[in-house]
């Protein structure tokens, strides 16, 4: 019980330091994608767009926007990665 109420630890200064610099890579990756690719992704994991909706909202495929995320999804993974071993 006392674990529960306890406060939170305050945030120490490097904690926001990373956080800064995951979300300028998170940013420039996407940034890095093709037009098509940053389009769904941003409908989907921002926009919170189910599949049909993002196709709509594109005018494409339903097809299209699967493979489309999974692309951008892979190169945001390898973006972020070499970015980690830096």
């Amino acid at each position: 019980l006392l674990a529960a109420t306890a406060p939170a630890p305050e945030p120490r200064p490097d904690d926001e330091a990373q956080r800064r610099s995951v979300a300028a890579a998170v940013r420039r990756a996407i940034a890095g994608l093709s037009p098509e690719h940053r389009a769904v992704l941003l409908l989907r994991e921002y926009h919170d767009l189910d599949y049909p909706e993002t196709a709509q909202a594109l005018q494409i495929d339903l097809g299209t926007v699967k493979s489309r995320l999974s692309r951008a999804r892979a190169a945001l993974r390898e973006a972020l990665l070499e970015v980690a071993h830096e």
